[in-house]
């Protein structure tokens, strides 16, 4: 058991017991003033500091190993742990001036404390939600104006006559571009529109599909925070794409990641955003039109080069050890490939191995010198064949396996039996049917199974429920 790395998952949790008990203390203390009686909340409010002291030493210790994790922004990490260190001083301070001093002027001391401890709260609270949730995460809905997350003003923002301090409300423009002109998706059949001709109202980039990005994006693709090294706040960092190449092909938008992430089911894995509920089919239908007319930014824009600030990334020496040496050149011939490999935070040497980039020659068979440190493995949208997954049956520890949109059968997954260890598997998109799903009943810590657009039936589903009734067997299936 990794004993640091657990503690440091109780954050979120231990960190709401020093604010509600602050908020218990202003409460009695407005309590004491509006009644002019101190003595009935005195002893409370004293037990309160001192309880409010410790539950911060704890959750800033728990914080502390959570960082070690990886994945937060540096300038917002390095604020959310000072301001909450500094809540932590200033909480100790009132417990030394409450228990020691009985000066007059210690209780205007202890009025300026609590009033600087409250800002400080609030502070650290708006950058620890802001790591977690997107920038400007108290001020956003706030401050819409002056906090918006949008990108630069591009041409035809400013013909619109919708710059930063334009007095129209951004998110109720932005619903009304979007939709002017546009018919309902719902009321076109697939082959239209997937495959069929330009739309007969051009999309505006600036108008109607950035946006889009800025109200669902660039939280986590956005200056502050960029996933993937991708950004998406600026026709630049769209135009660059992420570490995984370009996230669209002009006129094709079935070859695009940017629309083909949008619009998967709702609990797949792979759905962008992966906060907050999907994108609605309106807003699917433009990045799709948009694309499919050429992906065109306006004219006039100019795109400017980007600088995407590094995620840093916080390695255990157990993980270092993990590169280390053969291995380590191992990973980087894979990634000279196309492969993706990493370590997967909170878990000591851990690979997460990413293949849905590396094209149509698979370097399978050079990969299995990582297989005992190997946890994850995405094969998505790779020329993946049922031979291949013979080359699986060595990764013995894997834990989660990604097949979506593959060409594998029922014949590959023989090769499937052998991972004991296997807790996600996706076949969405794949060409199993029933006889293939009924060959992963043996693994018995398998614990979801997603088969959406697959072969599988409703009978096949029912037949290895009834095997397996503690597995959750996730997507629609296609009847005869």
């Amino acid at each position: 058991m990794e004993l640091l790395p657990a503690l440091g998952r109780f954050h979120p949790v231990l960190n709401h017991l020093p604010i509600g008990m602050f908020a218990a203390i202003v409460l009695l203390e407005l309590y004491s003033l509006c009644t002019r009686d101190r003595n009935t909340t005195r002893k409370a409010v004293t037990f309160l500091w001192s309880s409010c002291f410790v539950a911060c030493l704890l959750t800033v210790f728990c914080g502390w190993q959570l960082a070690r994790e990886g994945g937060y922004q540096d300038r917002l990490l390095f604020l959310h742990r000072w301001l909450s260190v500094s809540f932590s001083v200033l909480t100790l301070l009132v417990v030394i001036l409450r228990s020691t001093v009985s000066q007059p002027w210690a209780k205007r001391v202890y009025w300026a404390l609590l009033s600087v401890s409250c800002g400080v709260l609030v502070i650290a609270g708006h950058q620890g939600g802001s790591m977690s949730h997107g920038q400007g995460y108290l001020t956003k809905y706030l401050f819409p104006a002056r906090t918006s997350v949008a990108g630069p003003v591009v041409p035809d923002l400013v013909a619109a006559g919708l710059t930063s301090d334009s007095p129209a409300e951004p998110e109720a423009f932005e619903d009304d571009m979007m939709m002017s002109g546009m018919d309902d998706m719902s009321g076109m059949n697939e082959e239209e529109s997937l495959e069929g001709p330009e739309a007969e109202h051009a999309v505006s980039y600036a108008r109607q599909i950035q946006p889009i990005f800025n109200r669902h994006c660039v939280e986590c693709h956005g200056p502050e925070k960029a996933k993937e090294d991708l950004r998406l706040d600026s026709p630049a960092g769209v135009a660059k794409g992420g570490e995984h190449g370009a996230v669209y092909v002009a006129g094709k938008p079935l070859e695009s990641p940017l629309f083909t992430l949008v619009s998967l089911p709702a609990d797949d894995l792979d759905i962008m955003p992966q906060k907050g509920k999907p994108l609605s089919k309106e807003k699917i239908k433009l990045i799709h039109d948009w694309i499919l007319q050429g992906a065109s930014f306006g004219e006039g824009v100019k795109l400017e080069p980007v600088t995407v600030k590094p995620v840093k990334k916080a390695f255990s020496e157990a993980a270092a050890q993990a590169v280390s040496g053969e291995l380590k050149a191992i990973i980087t011939n894979l990634e000279k490939r196309g492969v993706v490999v990493r370590i997967l935070p909170g878990k000591e040497g851990w690979l997460s191995i990413n293949l849905s980039h590396a094209g149509a020659s698979l370097p399978l068979a050079e990969m299995r010198p990582l297989s005992a440190k190997t946890a994850e493995i995405n094969l998505s949208r790779t020329a993946v064949s049922d031979a291949d997954l013979a080359h699986l049956q060595a990764f013995s520890m894997l834990v989660r396996l990604s097949l979506k949109d593959t060409a594998v059968s029922d014949l590959g997954l023989t090769s499937l039996q052998s991972l004991k260890t296997l807790k996600v598997l996706n076949l969405s998109g794949t060409e199993v049917g029933d006889v293939g799903i009924q060959k992963l009943a043996g693994l018995q810590l398998l614990q979801r199974l997603y088969v959406w657009n697959s072969q599988v039936t409703s009978a096949g589903i029912k037949k290895l429920q009834n095997q397996r009734p503690d597995l959750k067997i996730i997507g629609a299936v296609l009847d005869p």
